[in-house]
């Protein structure tokens, strides 16, 4: 029998402070509630799913950047967190580099969606919180996603 594999949500939308870091942080948290387990990764340099996760700026690090770019190990950067059955990947300031780490790699734009296959099957969520703007790890969050979540502000620049 194949391995269960999670369902990967991205939240996604090039213009920031639309609340797509809330969106990501309080999904990924209702379907951890039900006896779910879920794994919110953090692709914001920001950090802000980190930070409202209880990761203080000093403890980014291991990060999704790490991971993501340098190749560690899933299982190092994977950190638990208050919510029961909600693991996070934290983000850093590292990530800011992602585009100018990744523009000369091959197969560029699936680099993710190749790392997610490491995601263990006892998840069955995986939770993208994406930066904002339209950059290559934008783009390898739309690739590897399963489906799109697009928080949209009622502002007439946000739509």
């Amino acid at each position: 029998m194949p391995e269960k594999l999670p369902i990967t949500l991205a939240v996604i939308n090039t213009k920031g402070g639309v609340g797509k870091t809330t969106t990501a942080v309080n999904l990924a948290a209702a379907l951890a509630a039900p006896n779910r387990r879920v794994l919110l990764i953090d692709l914001d340099s920001q950090a802000s799913a980190s930070g409202w996760l209880g990761v203080p700026r000093s403890r980014l690090n291991p990060s999704s950047a790490n991971w993501l770019l340098s190749h560690a190990p899933l299982r190092k950067v994977i950190r638990a967190t208050s919510t029961p059955n909600l693991d996070l990947v934290t983000a850093s300031l590292d990530l800011a580099s992602a585009d100018v780490t990744l523009c000369d790699v091959r197969g560029r734009e699936v680099v993710l969606r190749g790392r997610l296959e490491e995601v263990p099957a006892r998840y069955d969520f995986v939770m993208l919180d994406c930066p904002p703007g339209l950059s290559l790890l934008g783009i390898n969050a739309l690739i590897a996603a399963d489906a799109l979540m697009v928080p949209v502000a009622c502002r007439p620049l946000c739509l």
